[in-house]
């Protein structure tokens, strides 16, 4: 399972959980803690969102830098480098690689 996709699962688990809290569910947090008490299922799926703007956020301070990179006439010089290219892929990839358990 990738990244994505577990947030993907997150995030429809966080909406569930919403849905039932306001249909009457009670809110459970229970000791020890169990992975679908209400807490643990909201804070996994806000955390997903803090990761995803962690990224978001170091590519737009990437491609700003890029736009330094104007000639006169506006044109970009070199800006979709090799090493560019891998730079933004390495940190959208952090989306979409194995989430490791833990």
């Amino acid at each position: 399972m990738t990244r994505l996709d577990q947030i993907r699962r997150r995030l429809e688990a966080a909406q569930q959980e919403v849905f039932a809290l306001c249909k009457g569910k009670h809110w459970r947090m229970t000791v020890p803690v169990q992975d679908d008490d209400s807490d643990r299922t909201l804070m996994a799926s806000l955390g997903d969102l803090r990761d995803l703007l962690a990224v978001c956020e170091a590519a737009k301070v990437f491609l700003e830098s890029c736009e330094q990179d104007e000639i006169g006439d506006g044109t970009l010089r070199g800006w979709w480098s090799e090493r560019a290219y891998d730079h933004l892929y390495q940190l959208l990839s952090r989306l979409d690689a194995p989430e490791v358990e833990g």
